[in-house]
């Protein structure tokens, strides 16, 4: 083999493993920055979850207090109104979902089940967890899933998830006195 040849097949070898590095490379370069912006969009749709949250707390629930001991309203729950605006936002935006995912609701569609349970598990076992992220594999191709520790951060949740004695009775008359309280 003439040594021109040798020459040229080294050097198509060399291009070719330096080519499959550099592609594997920006590919995981490529994965990362991806998820580091879908993290960034995550934050800023938590963000806007938590304000609907702390204005219906703050600003519907008093304005609806004297009906609400007549009809339990959904709507004067934090919970309930983030996710109703969040389904507003998916009929733009159909990839992403919220879901306050929780072992005993009050409302059953808040259940949680299968993954969510044990990414649940995984944050109680473990409170210094601020958030949990998994990429699941699913039909509809990989999910790219943030969990965060659901607490109890204001004495007036306790009005409806301590005891169905504490309970207005139109949420028990609604839900019934199984479902997240006790």
């Amino acid at each position: 083999m003439r040594l021109g040849l040798k020459f040229n097949l080294i050097l198509t070898a060399c291009f070719l493993v330096g080519l499959m590095a550099s592609a594997i490379l920006f590919y995981q370069i490529s994965q990362r920055n991806a998820q580091e912006q879908l993290r960034g969009q995550i934050e800023v749709l938590r963000a806007q979850a938590l304000s609907v949250r702390r204005y219906t707390s703050e600003e519907i629930r008093p304005l609806l207090a004297n009906l609400s001991a007549v009809q339990f309203i959904p709507q004067t729950v934090p919970s309930f109104s983030a996710q109703a605006v969040f389904a507003n936002f998916r009929d733009r935006f159909p990839s992403f979902s919220y879901k306050e995912a929780v072992l005993n609701p009050t409302n059953p569609a808040d259940m949680a089940v299968g993954f969510e349970k044990e990414m649940i598990d995984k944050l109680r076992a473990d409170s210094s967890i601020k958030s949990l992220v998994e990429v699941r594999q699913d039909p509809a191709g990989p999910q790219y899933t943030v969990a965060f520790p659901l607490v109890v951060g204001s004495e007036s949740c306790l009005t409806c998830h301590s005891t169905p004695e504490n309970a207005p009775p139109s949420l028990i008359a609604l839900y019934g006195k199984e479902g997240g309280l006790g």
